[in-house]
């Protein structure tokens, strides 16, 4: 169970962080 929770959690992690990757890459090409 802590081993799955922590893949989630890691999964997360790696979504938020591409998210705010995307983010700053467009609005990067915008300004």
């Amino acid at each position: 169970m802590k081993a799955d929770s922590a893949c989630k959690a890691m999964g997360l992690t790696m979504s938020s962080a591409i998210n705010i990757f995307l983010t700053t890459e467009i609005i990067g090409r915008l300004n």
